[in-house]
């Protein structure tokens, strides 16, 4: 009698130790899966801001770029003339001394009177936007899709002799280039894909 009642006492004291191991088990584990779920959200809204942060940095330093040579006066002079030799004669130097992929120059019904980066002309790019809103006097930068590069980080300048606009500037980054998301892997250690509403375009992983 004496050992079933030990026997019994034993077998709910080992309940009892299961049933409370096991809560602090669960416990202990939803609290750490809470913690890394924590961890790893912060460090991807970290990673986001690095890489909104580098793309607003470009996009600056482009919009720099195209005011600077949309404000020389030979330039000007070219694309009123509608010299192409002459205008590539300024901006395919400037594209490499700038580092920039892309320099597109239109004249002010937005057709293009050269290009930096292919020898297409004679072309309307006026749909782009921010040729459009070059036109306008606005210095501007964003990313969209282009004629010659397909998807790319653009800004745009207005072209101005003596105090008209004459036509427009884009200087730019090609994003489905290996630099730029070579740049981006340097930068914070990760793989990155570059899609075009559901078309990948460049990727860090062979």
């Amino acid at each position: 009698m004496r050992i079933r009642l030990f026997v019994k006492i034993m077998a709910m004291m080992a309940v009892a130790v299961v049933v409370t191991g096991g809560s602090i088990f669960v416990a202990t584990d939803r609290l750490a899966n809470e913690a890394l779920d924590d961890i790893m959200v912060q460090s991807i809204a970290s990673f986001q801001r690095t890489v909104n942060q580098r793309i607003e940095d470009l996009l600056q330093i482009h919009r720099e770029e195209a005011e600077l040579l949309a404000g020389r006066p030979d330039l000007a002079a070219a694309v009123a003339a509608g010299d192409a030799e002459a205008v590539r004669a300024i901006v395919v130097p400037a594209m490499r001394s700038m580092g920039a992929e892309v320099i597109t120059v239109a004249n002010a019904q937005g057709v293009v009177v050269a290009r930096a980066h292919s020898d297409k002309r004679g072309d309307s790019v006026l749909g782009q936007a921010n040729v459009a809103r070059a036109l306008q006097g606005e210095v501007n930068a964003g990313v969209e899709p282009g004629t010659v590069v397909a998807f790319s980080l653009r800004a745009g300048a207005p072209v101005r002799l003596d105090g008209r606009i004459v036509g427009s500037v884009t200087v730019g980054m090609d994003l489905s280039s290996e630099a730029f998301v070579d740049g981006f892997k340097a930068l914070t250690g990760l793989e990155m894909t570059v899609f075009q509403n559901d078309t990948r375009v460049m990727t860090t992983i062979v």
